[in-house]
Parts: C-alpha cells; sequence; structure tokens
C-alpha cells in the first residue's frame, strides 16, 4: 500500500493539536464517525471489505494548523512576555530588601529565577511527551531562560546601583525580544509562501544556536557597567545585624505592597536622617556665631519668615507636581562615584553599608557613606 498526500508531512508538523480522523471511503462507501465505538465499527467493516479488493482507500482528517500569525503570538506573547514577566516579578519583589545590596546578587537572582523556571518547565515537557524532549531543551531552552533571567537581574541592577529608569517595560524589552524571537523560529510553520531554506530543520537550529549565542554576549556586556560597583560582605552585614535574613521560599509577607514601592526605602530613610542631621548641625552653628552679635533674635525672625513664606508661582509648583506624575525622576541608588586609592580604579562605593574595591578588594573610606544626596544638601545649604 502507498500513502498518496501531497500535504501530509506539512499538516502533521503544523498540527497543533491531534490530528483526528473524520471519514472513510472506498468503493463508493462512505463511512462517517463521531466517536470512538463508530471509528471501531467503520474499522472493522473496512477490513472485512479489503480482503482481496484492489480498490483504494481515501481517508479524511481533521487538524488544527498553526499559521504564521499563532506562532507569532504564542512566541512572543504566552511564551515571551508571560513567561518573562513571571521571572521580573520572581527578582522585583525582592529588589528593595534592606540585604539586596550587592550587585551581583542582584544578576544571580535574576539567573536562578530563569533556571528555575526551565527546570519546572522541562518537568513538564517530559511528563507530556518523553524524556529525550528533556534531554533536547537541557541543551538549548534552560540555557536560554537562564540568560533572559540574567538580563532581567542586570537591568535591575542598573535600577537600585547605577539610578537607571528600568522599569518593567524597559526591562522586559530585550528579554521578551530574544525569548520570542528563540521560539518563533521554532513554532513558524511550514508553509508554501516561506521558501525551502527557512523551512529546513538545519536553519532552526542554527537560528536557535545564534540567538543562545546573543543572548550570552548581551548579559556579559551590560553587566560591565554593574562590574565597577563596590563589593559588600552581606554575610558580616547579617551576623552584625544590619540587615535581615532572607525568608523560607515564598514567606514574603510584603509581596503586594512592594508593587508600590518605586524608590528605595532603605536609602530614602537613611537620607532623610542625614538631612536633619545636617540641618541640626547648621543650626547649632548658626545659634553659636549669632550668641556673641545679638543678632540672633533678629536673623530667627527673618529665618521664620522665609520658611512660612509661599512660594512665588502657584502654578510652578503645580505643574512640577504633574510632571513628576507623568514623567518620574530616575531613582536615587546606592553607589556613589568614587576613587579607590590603591589601584586608582574609578569605582561606585555603597553609601549606606562598609564596600570594597571590585578590582582589589581595598576597603572604600568610611565618610562616603554620609555622602547621601551631596547636590541636594549642597542646594540646601546654598
Amino acid at each position: 500500500s502507498t500513502l498518496n498526500c501531497p500535504g501530509w508531512s506539512k499538516t502533521f508538523q503544523d498540527a497543533t493539536r491531534r490530528i483526528h480522523v473524520v471519514s472513510f471511503e472506498q468503493g463508493g462507501d462512505v463511512f462517517e464517525f463521531h466517536n470512538r465505538s463508530q471509528l471501531v465499527s467503520a474499522y472493522r467493516q473496512l477490513m472485512t471489505r479489503a480482503v482481496g479488493s484492489t480498490e483504494d482507500l481515501s481517508v479524511t482528517f481533521s487538524a488544527k494548523v498553526q499559521t504564521t500569525a499563532t506562532a507569532a503570538i504564542k512566541a512572543y506573547f504566552r511564551a515571551g512576555f508571560l513567561e518573562e514577566l513571571l521571572k521580573y516579578i520572581a527578582v522585583r519583589r525582592i529588589l528593595f530588601k534592606d540585604r539586596v545590596v550587592d550587585a551581583g546578587g542582584v544578576a544571580v537572582y535574576g539567573l536562578a529565577a530563569g533556571a528555575g523556571f526551565a527546570s519546572a518547565e522541562n518537568i513538564q515537557y517530559a511528563l507530556a511527551n518523553s524524556v529525550d524532549v528533556m534531554y533536547v531543551r537541557m541543551v538549548l531552552t534552560i540555557p536560554l531562560h537562564c540568560c533572559t533571567g540574567l538580563i532581567i537581574g542586570i537591568f535591575l541592577g542598573y535600577r537600585k546601583f547605577l539610578g537607571w529608569m528600568c522599569y518593567c517595560l524597559p526591562t522586559l524589552m530585550v528579554p521578551v525580544l530574544i525569548h520570542g524571537t528563540f521560539d518563533f523560529v521554532l513554532l513558524l510553520p511550514r508553509s508554501d509562501w516561506i521558501p525551502a531554506f527557512f523551512n529546513s530543520s538545519g536553519f532552526r537550529a542554527a537560528s536557535a544556536w545564534g540567538l543562545l549565542f546573543f543572548a550570552v554576549v548581551f548579559a556579559r556586556l551590560i553587566w560591565l557597567r554593574l562590574d565597577s560597583v563596590c563589593v559588600v560582605d552581606i554575610r558580616s552585614m547579617m551576623r552584625r545585624g544590619l540587615v535581615s535574613r532572607p525568608n523560607c521560599c515564598c514567606l514574603e509577607c510584603d509581596c503586594c505592597s512592594v508593587w508600590c514601592v518605586h524608590q528605595d526605602p532603605v536609602l530614602k530613610a537613611r537620607e532623610e536622617a542625614v538631612r536633619e542631621q545636617r540641618r541640626y548641625d547648621r543650626l547649632v552653628r548658626h545659634r553659636e556665631n549669632c550668641q556673641g552679635n545679638g543678632l540672633e533674635r533678629t536673623r530667627s525672625q527673618k529665618s521664620h519668615r522665609s520658611q512660612t513664606s509661599l512660594p512665588s508661582s502657584v502654578g510652578g509648583v503645580l505643574v512640577r507636581q504633574v510632571t513628576e506624575v507623568i514623567l518620574p525622576p530616575g531613582p536615587p541608588c546606592q553607589t556613589i562615584k568614587a576613587t579607590c586609592k590603591e589601584c586608582q580604579a574609578s569605582v561606585r562605593a555603597h553609601l549606606l553599608f562598609p564596600s570594597f574595591c571590585p578590582h582589589c578588594s581595598a576597603k572604600m573610606p568610611d565618610d562616603l557613606q554620609l555622602g547621601l544626596s551631596s547636590t541636594s544638601s549642597d542646594s540646601e545649604s546654598a
């Protein structure tokens, strides 16, 4: 017996669900069925008639075939956007914890989120298909998930340690494009209008490996900006009680409220404390200078009137407030530019905790920890 069906191979490869047999036809007789029992009955009748018969047998199949549009939606939205969003949520929920004080730690958190998701998805595919699928995915899919998770962690490190405006959508843009293109190449249907070269298995495999290589190189390049961030001994900080210890698994109690936090609460509290201390020091120096001149009362009254006076332009204040809501300013970061005294390298020292040079491990000066918002404090003193 021979099979004469030109589009069978493409239909079989592009089918998104199981292929169903609709009817048999032989010698002008049509056997239609809608369930398994009718299929068994029709098959027995055909086998009875097929003994010594040379008539052709026509079989009608029903299959839902994938198109280019459905492949793009599955690749870029269902797989790319939703899966990368899950990794982003896993890292974003702990970004502003007081124990997250190391740039490398944020990148490792993103890598761990990608590896955890890839392992769970790999087990699901192995249970649904076979163990061979799991081995193939271990070579390509798991490294890709790890790379995209690493990119998300690095971008969130930009936000916390460099002050970049890496919010949700800008952070997810590159990982979604890499992940979506990777899946789109593999899900691309074998249609007649697509050239045979792009339908070949060699092109799909080469494209997948090329995208994986691009993800690795891109992650390495964007990490170079965080390579100059000083290192913090987080374990020592935990032993001294300066930062909190991590909770087990998913026992973080502020998973929902953390989404409303767009500024580092630890840095904000420290900035307010330092600002109040500087105001108090200026007030003490002012009183000491004025005690011998008898002008303390007059100057205090003038300063009180200047502090309680209304702004000169109420409209300007409203415009500034509306602008900050629509286009929020860049978030403050936990690091400041400094120069290592040992190796003379340009680094970013930590503002809250003792830090060490990432190149020579030299300890950074402690006076840098008091340099919070130096520009804002200078403007206040002026």
